[in-house]
C-alpha cells in the first residue's frame, strides 16, 4: 500500500481550479475517434509548459497523437499505467 503521507504531499500540490480547468477546457474540444488532432493540438503545449517531453504523433495522415516521453514508460497522456486490469474496450 502507498504511505498515506506521500499521497498527502502529492495531493496538496494539486489545484482543483486548474483540474476543473483543464476538464472544461478538454470537454470543449470535440474528439471523436479518428478526429483526435485538436486535443493532441490543444495538449502538447499544456504539458510542454509543464516541463513533459512531448512530441505530437502522426499515426495517419493529418491525425496526430500527443505521446509524452519519460524514463519509466511511454504513453499517451489521457492514460494511467497499462495494466491488463485497467485497459477495457468499448
Amino acid at each position: 500500500m502507498a504511505d498515506r503521507a506521500a499521497q498527502q504531499r502529492v495531493l496538496a500540490q494539486v489545484d482543483p481550479a486548474d483540474l476543473v480547468g483543464l476538464a472544461s477546457a478538454l470537454i470543449r474540444i470535440p474528439s471523436f475517434k479518428t478526429e483526435e488532432t485538436p486535443v493532441a493540438r490543444f495538449l502538447a503545449p499544456f504539458f510542454r509548459e509543464r516541463d513533459y517531453r512531448v512530441e505530437l504523433q502522426e499515426v495517419e495522415p493529418g491525425r496526430l497523437y500527443v505521446e509524452r516521453r519519460c524514463a519509466f514508460r511511454p504513453g499517451h497522456p489521457d492514460q494511467g499505467p497499462v495494466t491488463r486490469a485497467c485497459c477495457s474496450r468499448d
